[in-house]
């Protein structure tokens, strides 16, 4: 999923967020999420402000009004990227720590993962984010 990050106030951009959600209970996914996440980040680099107007129709005056601040984060990759998944594995987090320091497509961009526990009485329901930023 892909998300525009805005002032307040204002609704100027500040930042894409790719947003990836998957079940880490399986090793291999693990390692296939980031795979996944990297790929979204290289594809939304290579794409510019009248590509994303046509993706986007409604919201292409938001797009045209933000153009410089578009094309200036499409350029440096300045994005959030977020890995959602049920667990947090500390492998995962092994994984993240050494991608975001020693890969250069990284250097832009923030790297978070997070996970959300459920908890429900059947009448009051508790969401409990966890985040690795």
């Amino acid at each position: 999923m892909l998300f525009a990050e805005g002032e307040g106030a204002t609704g100027a951009f500040r930042r894409f967020v790719v947003v990836e959600d998957k079940l880490c209970r399986n090793p291999e996914a693990r390692r296939e999420v980031l795979g996944q996440i990297l790929d979204y980040s290289r594809a939304l680099k290579g794409i510019g402000p009248d590509r994303l107007s046509e993706l986007l129709p409604d919201h292409s005056p938001w797009v045209d009004a933000n153009e410089y601040l578009i094309v200036s984060a499409l350029r440096q990759g300045d994005f959030l990227l977020l890995v959602c998944a049920d667990e947090i594995p500390r492998r995962l987090i092994e994984y993240r720590d050494h991608l975001k320091h020693h890969l250069d497509p990284l250097k832009a961009a923030d790297l978070a993962l997070m996970s959300i526990a459920g908890f429900s009485n059947g009448t009051d329901h508790v969401l409990l984010p966890h985040g690795v930023a």
